[in-house]
């Protein structure tokens, strides 16, 4: 079969996929904003294998894999539209305490990261900023704490939605608990001149956002709407500045517009060729949670192992038949999840880590992230135990 009609056939599946779950769910759900995500690519995919058929060699087999495997992980978020109806701060005063050391956490980051990210943003050079500053990350020592607190960054979204939601709230604390849900993380991706960052800050919001709809104030919604069509531009603004720069000093000779193209269209297609089609040795969890004797694994791809979707890092790691087993290990778990009638902070938080996970995942999955999913668990495990530890202590006081 010839290779672009194979790349339309990929990009229909995800598109019609996109109207089913649009039509099933009748609104703009979480489901909704991630299958969209994933049909956007493909037709990025098409369109970049249009320009650059030369470098591609496909096989429907491996897009039909890659598809059934988003699918069993996507199918949680495609039969249950998790829609919150109740506050979940079941436990007020405990929640508040945690939001208040989250707030602490990010105001030093944010001092780390603010001369760091003004340096970067005087500077004419963001192409180089990138390439020193992953270079340096390692060894600094700030950056390691700060990468502490950005593993329950998510965290601080929740509860900053979940105090908006509740009444009689003060505005200074609103405004606090604002500011550390954002600010650390528009300051270290800019202090790495990354892009990734922003964009997934803009997921989180929305995930959550899709999520908590219902329970928010109506002057709350308009006043995030507003705050959102100022802040999205700017995003913008800066994601093509860096985009520039970084493909000024590409090796790939594209401009800034071929260069977007790129950035977009190529993740499904470098799965297909370049880890499916040549993979003889899997790392046997080595990737995911970045263990010492990778260094010795020859993973035979085409790239690399960036850019390769979720599946593709699953792939490198397990194999085959061992990816479509962890697919259907985590949609088993959060389809349970989607039964239960309440869904508390715990509970939110753990989804928005996998919807995180899944979004993430259509462009590149970084080297580890298998313990940052460990360690959402343990976050997960732990609030849930000093939630009914204070529920509990409560009873007993009635």
């Amino acid at each position: 079969m010839d290779d672009f009609i194979v790349t339309i056939i990929n990009s229909f599946l995800y598109v019609v996929t996109f109207i089913y779950v649009y039509s099933k769910h009748r609104t703009i759900s979480v489901g909704v904003f991630l299958m969209f995500m994933y049909a956007t690519i493909s037709l990025f995919c098409v369109i970049n294998y249009n320009a650059s058929s030369h470098f591609w060699h496909f096989s429907f087999f491996s897009f039909l894999y890659l598809y059934i495997v988003i699918l069993i992980f996507m199918k949680p978020f495609m039969k249950n539209r998790f829609v919150i109806h109740e506050n979940p701060l079941s436990s007020y005063n405990i929640y508040r305490t945690i939001a208040k050391v989250y707030i602490a956490l990010a105001i030093f980051s944010s001092i780390v990261y603010f001369p760091i990210a003004l340096d970067s943003l005087r500077s004419s050079d963001l192409a180089d900023i990138y390439e020193v500053a992953h270079e340096e990350k390692e060894g600094n020592l700030f950056s390691k704490f700060t990468n502490l607190f950005f593993h329950v960054r998510y965290l601080g979204m929740v509860l900053f939605f979940s105090f908006l939601a509740k009444e009689k709230q003060s505005k200074i604390f609103l405004f606090l608990l604002g500011i550390a849900a954002f600010l650390p993380v528009i300051l270290a991706t800019i202090s790495l001149a990354s892009r990734g960052g922003m964009v997934a800050l803009f997921a989180n919001f929305a995930i959550v956002y899709l999520m908590m709809k219902d329970i928010l104030p109506k002057y709350v919604k308009r006043t995030l709407i507003i705050a959102v069509s100022i802040i999205i531009p700017l995003i913008l603004i800066y994601f093509i500045a860096v985009t520039v720069s970084r493909f000024e000093e590409s090796s790939l000779n594209i401009d800034a517009g071929e260069s977007m193209m790129y950035y977009l269209g190529h993740s499904m297609l470098t799965f297909n060729y370049g880890v499916m089609d040549t993979i003889q040795n899997y790392a046997n969890g080595a990737y995911m949670f970045d263990c010492s004797s990778l260094k010795d694994i020859r993973f035979g791809t085409h790239f690399g192992t960036n850019f390769i979707t979720f599946v593709g890092v699953l792939y490198l790691d397990f194999g085959l038949v061992g990816t479509v087993l962890v697919a259907i290990i985590f949609c088993s778990y959060f389809c349970k999840i989607g039964r239960r009638r309440y869904l508390d902070i715990p509970d939110i938080y753990l989804l928005l880590t996998y919807s995180m996970l899944i979004f993430n995942g259509v462009f590149v999955l970084g080297r580890g992230y298998g313990i940052q999913l460990l360690e959402a668990w343990i976050i997960y495990f732990l609030l849930k135990f000093i939630q009914r530890a204070t529920i509990g202590r409560m009873h007993l006081r009635a």
